[in-house]
């Protein structure tokens, strides 16, 4: 099961080869966004919020036990609150993307399926990480796993 770090880590590796330098990759322990990403060439900038399958620390009743459904609603929940807060602290500038990042798992899918249509007109991208690091882009429209062409089809 991917803790939160894990999350951060495996779109963190995604991003820098998509040539993105990572401005700041936090830990589970830091306060802050998540990540904070720039691409300069196509200027783009993305702030992201990441969340886990499951409780990295030991002292926790959720420790390598999965999160329940409403746990998972309540983390998407408050990944899209930060995400508004992005949205409202940088509203005139287009290059700017508030972002999600969560497990691909059941869970996961099943509450993002329920409100996939808020993620475009809000222009929020969400990256799902399989338990192998790898990263996909939820609807990604283009086919294509991109995140550029992913940003421009949410303009």
């Amino acid at each position: 099961m991917l803790t939160e770090t894990q999350v951060v880590d495996a779109v963190c590796k995604y991003l820098r080869e998509k040539g993105f330098n990572i401005n700041q990759c936090l830990d589970l322990m830091e306060k802050g966004d998540d990540i904070i990403a720039e691409h300069h060439r196509k200027q783009i900038r993305l702030f992201i919020e990441a969340k886990g399958e499951t409780s990295a620390n030991s002292k926790t009743n959720n420790f390598g036990k999965p999160f329940t459904s409403s746990q998972v609603r309540t983390h998407i929940s408050v990944g899209l609150y930060k995400c508004a807060e992005v949205l409202t602290n940088y509203d005139k500038n287009d290059s700017v993307y508030a972002a999600l990042a969560l497990p691909n798992n059941e869970q996961h899918r099943t509450a993002l399926e329920k409100i996939e249509n808020v993620f475009p007109k809000l222009r929020i991208p969400v990256f799902l990480v399989n338990q192998g690091g790898s990263v996909l882009l939820h609807n990604d429209l283009s086919g294509e796993n991109d995140i550029h062409k992913h940003l421009k089809l949410l303009k």
